[in-house]
């Protein structure tokens, strides 16, 4: 990257562009000109087809959770995993259905089940596990409220992540779970 750096001209360097260094440079910051802006372009891998893709709050962790309910925990300043977090058998005896994961504001990884709601820390150990009263069919996070409202086809139960309880839990009206809209929640609400 240094010697890419060099090569291109600059304020005190009236050099010509060479296409090779700047091609260098881009490859060891991972990122790439787009005619316009100079993008990051940084390959994480998975082992299967990514199903769903947060952000923790203040940007610096990316979860993602792929088709077989893995979930990878992501620095997003130089693409690092920091943990991998495999799918366990179910109270039913089976392989857990993960809807959905994020991260709390104190790096609490949350895993959302068809099954339960688990609290887990970075180094994988199970911080808490939320009570749930039916199956859930589908979730929507708010991370900012750090709540999650677990829809099955009775109930909606909404959980603060933060201390992992069941803090509401209302009758769903419609039997199903909607994704077509997003949901905003507070703790007084």
């Amino acid at each position: 990257g240094l010697i890419a750096l060099e090569a291109l001209p600059s304020a005190d360097r009236d050099r010509p562009v060479v296409t090779a260094a700047q091609y260098a440079l881009s490859q060891s910051l991972y990122a790439y000109e787009n005619g316009m802006n100079l993008v990051k372009d940084r390959l994480i891998k998975h082992d299967l087809q990514v199903k769903t893709i947060r952000y923790c709050q203040n940007g610096s962790k990316l979860v993602t959770v792929d088709q077989s309910g893995n979930v990878y925990v992501w620095n997003t300043d130089d693409g690092m995993l920091n943990i991998k977090i495999t799918p366990q058998i179910d109270k039913y005896g089976t392989i857990e259905y993960v809807l959905d994961a994020m991260l709390t504001e104190n790096n609490t990884i949350v895993i959302i089940t068809s099954c339960e709601v688990k609290g887990i820390d970075m180094d994988g150990k199970l911080l808490w596990n939320a009570s749930i009263s039916a199956e859930y069919i589908g979730c929507v996070i708010d991370t900012e409220a750090e709540i999650v409202a677990c829809i099955s086809n009775n109930v909606i139960d909404f959980i603060d992540v933060s201390e992992g309880e069941i803090i509401q839990t209302v009758d769903n009206l419609s039997k199903s779970s909607s994704f077509s809209s997003d949901a905003v929640f507070n703790h007084e609400h």
